[in-house]
């Protein structure tokens, strides 16, 4: 936010706290806090928190999103959660031409603002929803169309891209740079994400030295990292704190993949084609976890290459398919895959399994006679584990 748009907004909210004689605080969509007046000796435990931590915790966050305020036309009452030290509340949402931009709120313990003083609460809101919008439109948007250009495949639009950035103060000889690319998967409001993602990149993007921008389009994010932020460590840090802010509040899986580093903000669209592969990874293969780097990917650096229509059984190898078909339970192929993955080492193997070495070497011996393979031989052992790293990719 610019220093005139600062000051604006702290004008509006501190006039409105005089006029109530209450305290008042600006959130964004993700319940973290923007700006607070002054208290007027009406202060919560929750109040008190998101002042000093600026964060009023997840449970308080579910609460008051729970209440759909996203969804809300006009200000309402947010109830009292004494468990959560939160006293009840009047709730503005900040709404401006379909974007929700955050909630404005008021507390009122003994419900007594009267009509006008809700009238005077909506008629800020309104007020603050514009100035927010004003102020995240104009000059973010030239950024984040650049950003969207400069990990174009199109090489035109690609050279504008990185030649926008360029002369672009903040990105000026940042030299090293990795992308990641962020998604909320699942049927979810793509206005609201947007939203959200763009407020958690703004303050995630804020408290780091280094340079971080992005581009947010519906329901994905695309991060670059610029400078000392590159690191594939710091990228992976900032993917898990976005994954798990934007989760948390709008409520569906949240996954990111991370290509890069490249040396240099002309291959940034290569670290670009590398966080697709990883994200395609990580929506279609859970295992994977939430936030996948294409450096760790391993098998599926390749195999995520593969056309759909080539994702067939056909991939499997013929030992594992007689395996499975003999296998309805599934403990033995999950004793195989946890075999291979330890190297053959029955000790390990048997340590992941939570199960005497025992039961391990009568599984494995189970295996032997149903697919007919040495499993002590190199080639075998690489075509089963293949074939168990396809199978999270079929479509069954």
């Amino acid at each position: 936010m610019s220093d005139r748009g600062r000051r604006e907004l702290e004008q509006l909210v501190d006039d409105l706290a005089d006029h109530l004689q209450r305290s008042v605080v600006v959130d964004d969509p993700t319940i973290r806090l923007i700006y607070s007046s002054r208290h007027f000796g009406d202060e919560d435990q929750q109040r008190i928190r998101a002042v000093l931590q600026h964060d009023v915790g997840g449970a308080a966050t579910a609460h008051i999103l729970g209440c759909g305020v996203e969804n809300w036309s006009a200000p309402g009452p947010i109830p009292a959660r004494e468990d959560l030290g939160m006293a009840r509340r009047w709730c503005g949402p900040l709404r401006w031409r379909g974007h929700f931009l955050g909630v404005l709120m008021v507390i009122d313990a003994d419900a007594t603002l009267t009509t006008q003083e809700t009238a005077r609460i909506a008629d800020c809101s309104a007020d603050i929803a514009a100035l927010l919008f004003r102020e995240a439109a104009p000059g973010d948007g030239v950024r984040e169309a650049a950003v969207a250009d400069a990990v174009s495949r199109d090489v035109a639009r690609r050279g504008r891209g990185v030649a926008a950035l360029s002369d672009d103060d903040t990105v000026r000889a940042a030299g090293a740079c990795s992308v990641s690319t962020v998604r909320v998967l699942g049927d979810v409001d793509p206005i609201r994400v947007e939203a959200v993602l763009r407020s958690v990149l703004d303050i995630l993007s804020r408290v780091r030295t280094a340079t971080v921008i992005y581009t947010v389009h519906g329901a994905q994010a695309t991060i670059l990292q610029l400078g000392a932020s590159a690191d594939p460590a710091t990228a992976q840090s900032l993917a898990a704190a976005v994954c798990e802010r934007t989760a948390t509040t709008v409520g569906a899986r949240t996954v990111c993949g991370i290509g890069g580093p490249r040396a240099e903000l002309a291959e940034a669209w290569k670290a670009m084609r590398d966080s697709e592969v990883a994200i395609d990874a990580a929506t279609r293969v859970p295992a994977l976890g939430d936030v996948c780097r294409h450096d760790q990917l391993g098998p599926y650096t390749v195999l995520m290459r593969l056309p759909s229509a080539e994702l067939t059984d056909a991939l499997l190898p013929a030992p594992l398919l007689a395996l499975m078909q003999a296998d309805a339970a599934g403990s033995l192929t999950q004793t195989l895959a946890a075999y291979l993955d330890n190297a053959g080492n029955s000790p390990r193997t048997a340590q992941a399994l939570h199960i005497h070495r025992t039961s391990l070497y009568y599984r494995l011996g189970r295996i032997r006679e149903l697919t007919g393979v040495d499993l002590d031989d190199g080639q075998t052992r690489l075509s089963l584990q293949l074939g168990l790293a396809v199978l999270p990719l079929l479509r069954r």
